[in-house]
């Protein structure tokens, strides 16, 4: 039996000393979690012939010999003896995307020569990404994943070889067969290339400048996005520390995808004491423990009932057994970048990840909103898998996003060896009514060109955020972009009350499942807790019924375990979120696939976090018990779009006619989006001075008010327009004045009779509209006040209404809509919160 009971010594020679010029920072948060095992790879050391390179000539002419330009680089940059004479150094920086607005990413990296190195990237909202090799142990912290030892030995192999510092002090010691081959120009520059040939065959490329002697650049192949990629590094900006030249502008420029560049603020050379490249507590923990060795069966063509081959990668935990319990994974995303395979393959568990229709390596055409062969194909897996040799029948499924949607329309189609899954933030499955009418512009523009396309050019174009989903009409975003084909035309053209979306197997009220199920989800995301009372409503049988669990965390899509012990969801501080994810997920597995007791089912039902209280609840149900309703009343001076102090939310109904509040909503200048769905919580304050944007709030609180629950706005409204949209943003007002979102919501008007009609407005008319607020689980705390803002855009989150009464996405041309919120005793426009505690004493004080 083939168990890795703790990590061996990983003795590779290493005897560089200096700097490693090449140590860079990822940054596409895309795919930060993938590509957070992207170390450089220098080429293995070998034995080397006596001379170790070659001379080259062409056309007669003599190229410099490789250690000829290895010492002029030594040389450029301070000198052999400075070089030799660095003993550590500490590093501090920030990276991003070139050309992109995004935060940038805090970058750390410690290394003592011979030794160790640690590198960090400190990302806000996203977590902490870390990985490391202390000379013996190579290890990982990836936001979403557990802390883990790596047991790959060509990761390891790769770990240990960033211990090499600076391999021009012995360039073909460290690096192997040398010969310079040419010119070419690099970033500007005409440099000398050297190639350097590993005992692997491997082959790097590295740029010297052909005026300063400086090392320009390096082109290797380097483990990006899971997969050997070449990529060229550019190294600019030399600067002196402590008598020695280091680049602090590094650029890395892969073949496809955007350039990403690091650029340090803090370099300085000192003895880096061994604590700093110390791993983690929990990585050590886990180097101790017995795990399976894993080998990987890539590209099995497995037919689907059609006859078209999906592409799926088989990871099979060696000496575990001849038949053992199988975890399925069916991704959009490129199943080569799947990191938690291994994590459950270490601990015995077949692995089958495969690419969807017509993505990656799979054949057929892929189409997004065609969740019908997402059923199929799901089925189909399951029934090859269940009838494999090492398999023993019982499948669980996992993943989020788009993976959780498609175990969900597996667990519809009920196949009888799929007996566990644990889908995450799969709200996707059920299809377009949880936006009112509205369209999510931003979140489905930027998934498309990433993750959308027919033509396998995944990420070739992208679309600028978010001056780029300005551009009308809508519906040829994509094409002016220079995006590869995508479903995109046929989902925004087809109107929610279209059949069309009838025929593409979204789950509806008339599916029954059979597969117990762990759900994940949080608060600023496309919540599944209607899905959760859905699936235990329509459960095939009792023991379906009673095995239905969900736990939503206070995180964005698909981030729930990054919480950390100093969560922040955008820019509110949230506490410790932390949760143990990954027990409880083996647990599950652990019960469901291999019998067993360990006592998962004997969790609460309903686990939520707070935020605001920042704590951990449970319940066995949703809504929970003990909650009731309270209104609380849209009141003002009319003037809740002027002034800030005018608009109130008070527990009194209005008691006489009050002016109505009035405000101008121009498509060609709409409210913009900050945080929200997928984004999280940030301040309002600012956006709420606009005058198309109508403020009532409460006064301070003299209690804590838990909000926990369902909850939706009513309003009276009127418009000069036959269509426009209404927006309702649910606020924690500070008492330093910061303004955070907690939940939202949109209405098209035209669906506010439901979305299988479209019903105009008339001029003048009043309509009652109602507003769903989703869910959410928050504490009001004392001297804070509750907000509600109104508006009619929320962009580029959701699509503009352009008032026309027409197709919102084929036209370009707008009319600007004068709408109006009432509130009177026969129009009591109010917000319904489900309230815990405090209400009454909290509600005291808010009578006008």
């Amino acid at each position: 039996m083939k168990i890795m009971s703790r990590l061996r010594n990983f003795d590779l020679p290493v005897k560089s000393i200096g700097f490693n010029l090449g140590f860079t920072a990822i940054i596409s948060l895309t795919i930060l979690l993938a590509t957070l095992t992207a170390c450089a790879a220098p080429a293995t050391q070998t034995q080397q012939s006596p001379e170790g390179r070659d001379l080259a000539s062409v056309d007669g002419q003599t190229f410099p010999d490789p250690l000829d330009l290895a010492a002029a680089h030594l040389e450029a940059i301070g000198g052999r003896a400075a070089v030799e004479a660095v003993k550590g150094y500490y590093a501090t920086g920030t990276a991003r995307i070139v050309g992109s607005q995004e935060d940038h990413v805090i970058v750390k990296e410690w290394v003592r020569p011979g030794e160790g190195w640690r590198m960090r990237w400190d990302v806000d909202g996203f977590g902490r990404l870390e990985h490391g090799f202390d000379g013996r142990i190579a290890w990982l912290v990836r936001p979403g994943q557990p802390e883990d030892a790596v047991r790959d030995e060509k990761y390891r192999e790769v770990a240990a070889s960033r211990v090499l510092l600076h391999p021009e002090v012995d360039l073909i010691g460290h690096l192997g067969a040398a010969r310079t081959i040419g010119r070419r120009e690099i970033a500007g520059h005409s440099t000398w290339e050297v190639q350097v040939t590993g005992p692997a065959g491997s082959v790097q490329s590295r740029f010297y400048d052909e005026e300063t002697g400086m090392l320009r650049a390096i082109e290797r192949d380097e483990l990006w996005t899971g997969q050997l990629t070449s990529i060229l590094t550019v190294y600019d900006d030399w600067q002196p520390v402590d008598g020695v030249l280091y680049p602090h502008r590094v650029t890395r420029i892969p073949p496809n995808g955007p350039e990403r560049m690091r650029v340090l603020e803090s370099v300085t050379t000192e003895q880096v004491p061994p604590d700093a490249l110390r791993p983690p507590a929990e990585v050590l923990a886990a180097a101790s423990e017995d795990r399976y060795e894993v080998e990987v069966e890539r590209d099995v063509m497995v037919p689907m009932r059609d006859g078209v081959r999906l592409a799926t990668d088989i990871y099979r935990p060696l000496g575990a057994g001849d038949r053992l319990p199988v975890i399925l994974i069916r991704t959009t995303y490129n199943k080569a970048q799947h990191g938690p395979a291994r994590v459950f393959a270490e601990r015995g568990y077949v692995v089958v990840v495969q690419d969807e229709r017509g993505k990656w390596a799979s054949e057929g055409e892929f189409a997004f909103p065609c969740k019908q062969s997402s059923r199929y194909d799901g089925y189909d897996i399951v029934e090859w898998v269940a009838s494999q040799p090492w398999s023993n029948g019982r499948v669980g499924t996992y993943g989020c996003s788009r993976l959780g949607e498609n175990q969900l329309l597996l667990a519809a189609e009920r196949h009888p060896a799929h007996v566990a899954m644990i889908p995450q933030s799969g709200r996707g499955a059920v299809g377009p009514h949880s936006y009112g009418g509205a369209f999510p512009l931003s979140m489905a523009a930027g998934w498309h060109p990433r993750a959308g396309t027919k033509d396998r050019t995944d990420g070739d174009a992208q679309i600028p955020l978010p001056e780029g989903l300005h551009y009308l009409p809508t519906v040829d975003i994509m094409q002016n972009y220079g995006v590869g084909p995508t479903d995109w035309e046929d989902l925004v053209t087809n109107p929610i009350e279209d059949p069309w979306w009838q025929t593409h197997g979204y789950i509806t009220e008339s599916d029954s499942f059979a597969t117990p199920a762990l759900m994940v989800n949080s608060w600023y995301d496309e919540q599944t807790l209607q899905l959760f009372n859905l699936m235990q409503q329509n459960a095939v049988d009792k023991r379906t019924r009673q095995h239905q669990y969900v736990i939503i965390s206070p995180m964005t899509h698909c981030r729930s375990e990054m919480a950390s012990e100093h969560t922040r969801v955008g820019e509110l501080y949230v506490g410790d979120a932390r949760f143990p994810y990954w027990e409880t997920y083996l647990r599950w597995f652990d019960y469901w696939l291999r019998g067993v007791d360990n006592g998962v089912t004997g969790i609460p039902r309903v686990q939520y976090y707070v935020t605001g209280a920042n704590e951990w609840r449970s319940a066995d149900e949703w809504p929970v018990p003990g909650v009731r309703p309270a209104q609380l009343y849209l009141r003002s001076g009319g003037e809740a779009g002027e002034r800030m102090d005018d608009g109130v939310l008070s527990h009194q109904p209005p008691e006489a006619n009050q002016p109505t509040d009035r405000y101008v909503y121009n498509p060609g200048n709409p409210v913009p989006s900050r945080g929200g769905i997928l984004s999280g919580a940030y301040d309002q304050s600012d956006i709420e001075q606009r005058a198309d944007v109508l403020v009532y709030s409460t006064p301070p609180l003299d209690d804590l008010l838990d909000v926990v629950g369902p909850m939706h706005a009513t309003l009276y409204v009127s418009s000069s327009s036959p269509d426009t949209d209404f927006t309702v943003k649910l606020v924690d007002v500070h008492p330093d004045g910061q303004a955070f979102n907690i939940q939202e919501g949109i209405l098209r008007a035209r669906y506010r009779e439901g979305f299988d009609r479209a019903v105009w407005m008339g001029p003048g008319e009043v309509y009652e509209i109602k507003v769903d607020l989703h869910a959410t689980a928050h504490r009001f705390l004392p001297g804070h006040r509750v907000r509600v803002e109104v508006s009619s855009s929320n962009f580029p989150e959701f699509d503009r209404n352009l008032n026309t009464g027409g197709d919102n996405v084929t036209e370009a041309e707008w009319e600007i809509a004068e709408n109006t919120i009432h509130h009177s005793p026969t129009h009591p426009s109010h917000l319904l919160l489900p309230v815990v505690a405090g209400v009454e004493k909290a509600q005291a004080n808010q009578k006008r």
